[in-house]
């Protein structure tokens, strides 16, 4: 198991190292296999068997072949938090997107969703500031645009 997060309020671990690749547009795509790979550029290139234990325990397994989007951050923000390309979100990001797209994972818990998020991006070297300021925006996004809408 590797440990990602260990303190009084919140446990991360999985099974194994996540491999996260580039999605590539190729000449032969069709169409829609190129709007798909523009939409959701990133594959997760293993299963990965994840565990939360926060009010209780959680099991999450993210399949391969999964696709995702990175993280979500706006081109505005992009100088002051980076972009959703940057490698230190990958992995945050793929784990937050299948929660969100899959709620009864983590019993419906929208702010768990968030929690994880925060704590893998701190787990992958985010500075505190910014973790906090992701957090932050993503959780209010999902309370406010995208949770149960």
């Amino acid at each position: 198991m590797i440990v990602w997060c260990d303190n009084d309020d919140i446990s991360i671990s999985s099974d194994i190292e996540p491999r996260v690749a580039v999605r590539v547009i190729l000449p032969s795509d069709s169409d829609f296999e190129k709007l798909c790979k523009k939409k959701r550029p990133f594959i997760n290139k293993k299963t990965i068997k994840w565990a939360i234990l926060s009010d209780r325990m959680y099991t999450i397994t993210i399949p391969k072949q999964y696709c995702y989007d990175g993280a979500s951050i706006p081109r505005a923000f992009w100088r002051i938090v980076g972009s959703k390309e940057s490698d230190e979100f990958l992995i945050g990001a793929m784990v937050h997107d299948y929660m969100c797209e899959n709620h009864d994972v983590i019993g419906n818990n929208r702010e768990l969703s968030s929690e994880v998020f925060k704590q893998l991006l701190l787990a992958c070297g985010v500075s505190k500031v910014k973790a906090n300021l992701m957090h932050f925006a993503v959780n209010n996004f999902q309370r406010f645009c995208g949770w149960g809408k």
